[in-house]
């Protein structure tokens, strides 16, 4: 196996893994601020 390969090979392996947490975090994010908006307006 060559540096290319592997590295290819972590990227693709990590890329879904990452994906979805950032996913996650963002979704949290986004959550919390609409409840803080909601908060403000009442």
């Amino acid at each position: 196996m060559t540096v290319a390969s592997i590295r290819t090979n972590l990227l693709t392996t990590m890329l879904p893994w990452f994906s979805d947490i950032a996913m996650k975090e963002i979704k949290n994010k986004i959550y919390k601020n609409k409840i803080e908006i909601f908060r403000m307006k009442n």
